[in-house]
């Protein structure tokens, strides 16, 4: 279980890269966001199987959904090895506190 700590108001953790080893630790970064803000929650069979444009043409597609389609699609078609997982949020609005 991670537990970055208390977030700041309009701030997240992220955790980058976890797994099954007992000594490994997750890269953490807090993140400011903001209203109109995109972003991208993904396995390697998606970043392993597309090169970085590719990616940040395809999230800017449509709404969410769409986005998150054509990720996938777009990881199948190139070959993909491995799972396939895509969220794509959009922030709508500022959060001004952390809830507890």
């Amino acid at each position: 279980m991670l537990d970055p700590g208390p977030a700041p108001p309009s701030c997240t953790g992220v955790a980058r890269a976890l797994g099954p080893v007992d000594d490994e630790r997750p890269e953490l970064a807090r993140l400011e966001l903001v209203a109109g803000d995109r972003f991208l929650l993904c396995t390697d069979g998606l970043s392993g199987a597309l090169e970085p444009e590719a990616i940040a043409g395809l999230l800017g597609v449509g709404e969410v959904e769409e986005a998150a389609e054509a990720l996938t699609a777009a990881a199948f078609e190139a070959g993909s090895r491995d799972n396939i997982t895509t969220l794509v949020v959009d922030v709508r609005a500022a959060v001004r506190g952390v809830a507890g």
